[in-house]
């Protein structure tokens, strides 16, 4: 082989690779600052490309001025950056708060460089610690992703966000420690894509949130908490998931989803079968052998995102559903 042509074909393969593990969050470890001041407590706002997604009021941390790692006043005690010198936090959840908005938390919002591609999948790590003073770990921490529409009523709340993330630490029995970093590390696949902003936080309801007591307290208090430091935040895309067969039965297969039933219908006499899946790619239900149309009743099965696999002689159609 032309030692030319090896070398180009080792530098295309080195582009390719590079190009497949790019991080699509600006701004990763909230390296860049716009404004730094001791005994500050910072707001997200004070370094580039992040912000709050709500009301919620996010913190900001650099080393750049020393004695800003440890606030003055600051409730939930202190942590250094995992690395670099900055790194954010946010409350995750408050129980039962009377000084606070009801079920008061916080999200951290971050524009990606470029919109997700449709049937992808990609790889989501983040690390958090749990601050110093909190008494509750509340470790099912995740990350939605959005287009541009769905940002644009968030702004004033000051609650939980309602959205079924797609990423989550799936290990929700383990207690984010205080003197070390955790990371959150999950997979997603994306079908339409374009999503284009990055949402971070709980996104649990009140009543289903499992949450961890912390020695050395005894019990849940008022204003029980649970603050997180987050740092190193990661975007890569790892593979694409299209299926060459997945449109060619689009056009002779039909859905339809209302009141909790989600329908099938076929235009073609011809059998076929189909699977639900959750995002965790656990098999809900399945069917095979049917003819022209089916119902599946969605009623009993949690607020999120399904996906429907349909086949019909060797072709795939696969399709979001968003049950809410």
């Amino acid at each position: 082989m032309n030692n030319c042509f090896k070398f180009f074909l080792f530098l295309s393969i080195k582009v390719s690779l590079i190009a497949a593990q790019t991080n699509l969050v600006p701004n990763p470890s909230f390296e860049y600052t716009t404004f730094c001041a001791p005994n500050v407590l910072l707001s997200i706002s004070n370094t580039q490309n992040w912000q709050n997604a709500t009301q919620g009021t996010c913190d900001y941390f650099n080393t750049c001025a020393a004695s800003n790692i440890i606030p003055l006043g600051f409730p939930f005690g202190n942590q250094l950056p995992r690395t670099g010198n900055g790194y954010a936090g946010f409350i995750s959840c408050i129980l039962e708060s009377e000084a606070f908005y009801p079920d008061y938390r916080e999200y951290l919002m971050v524009e990606l460089n470029e919109e997700l591609s449709s049937n992808s999948r990609y790889l989501v790590e983040f690390y958090v610690s749990l601050g110093d003073e909190c008494n509750l770990s509340v470790p099912k921490i995740g990350a939605f992703f959005a287009k541009a529409s769905d940002t644009l009523n968030i702004g004033d709340s000051l609650g939980r966000l309602t959205f079924a993330p797609q990423t989550l630490n799936r290990s929700p029995g383990i207690i984010i420690p205080k003197t070390s970093w955790f990371k959150v590390s999950d997979t997603m696949t994306t079908y339409a894509g374009n999503e284009k902003y990055m949402i971070i936080g709980n996104f649990e309801p009140k009543q289903s949130i499992k949450s961890y007591l912390i020695g050395p307290f005894s019990s849940v208090e008022p204003d029980s908490s649970s603050y997180l430091y987050i740092d190193d935040v990661s975007v890569t895309k790892i593979g694409s998931t299209v299926n060459i067969n997945e449109i060619d039965i689009s056009e002779s297969m039909h859905l339809n989803y209302e009141d909790n039933v989600l329908k099938i219908i076929s235009d073609k006499v011809k059998i076929f079968s189909f699977k639900l899946i959750d995002l965790n790619g656990n098999v809900l239900i399945q069917q095979q052998n049917i003819q022209k149309f089916c119902e599946i009743n969605l009623f009993n099965f949690s607020n999120g995102i399904y996906i429907i696999n349909i086949e019909q002689e060797g072709h795939v159609l696969r399709k979001r559903i968003v049950k809410f």
